[in-house]
């Protein structure tokens, strides 16, 4: 029997810094900027930093879960 992991997110923000995001998810930042090159995950450009977008995120994830119920 597979389990699957449940996260529980609560945000202040609707972005989050490429570190952030990589210590939530246990993944290095070299992982989630090649993420970010090869646009699996959404971001914002807020001055010169870009940040990962917390809130299109979220909206793709449950678009996604929508349109499997769906079927």
């Amino acid at each position: 029997m597979s389990q699957s992991k449940v996260f529980q997110l609560v945000l202040n923000s609707p972005v989050m810094s490429q570190e952030e995001f990589a210590e939530m998810l246990n993944l290095t930042p070299g992982k989630v900027r090649g993420f970010i090159q090869t646009k699996q995950v959404p971001t914002k450009k807020i001055g010169r930093y870009r940040f990962i977008n917390i809130a299109a995120l979220t909206a793709e994830c449950l678009e996604n879960i929508t349109n499997k119920v769906g079927q």
